[in-house]
């Protein structure tokens, strides 16, 4: 059980972190959506991915750039709080990611 409730609490973490950073990211990378979470590039996001633990890793490993992107974008228009908040993000996602 104690494993269920840590892969449900970095679910919902990833998924916490990913909605709040595309509305942030949104505003200030021009709407441009996360390349990994396309329709086209679905059906590549999944060759070789033998297991969900390896998606999971993926996904996640991928987020954590897009985060660091955005908030490269965010620095650059100098918006420090928005800066600070994805990399605050992206350190979760680390965090995350050691845990898997």
């Amino acid at each position: 059980m104690g494993n269920a409730s840590t892969t449900e609490r970095q679910v919902f973490m990833v998924q916490r972190v990913y909605e709040s950073t595309s509305r942030i990211g949104s505003a200030f990378a021009g709407s441009r959506a996360h390349p990994e979470f396309s329709e086209e590039n679905g059906m590549q996001l999944l060759e070789g991915v033998s297991n969900y633990n390896n998606l999971r890793f993926r996904l996640t490993y991928n987020l954590i750039g897009h985060y660091k992107k955005l908030g490269n974008d965010c620095s650059a228009k100098q918006d420090a709080k928005a800066a600070k908040d994805m990399a605050t993000k992206a350190r979760e996602l680390c965090n995350i990611l050691a845990e898997l």
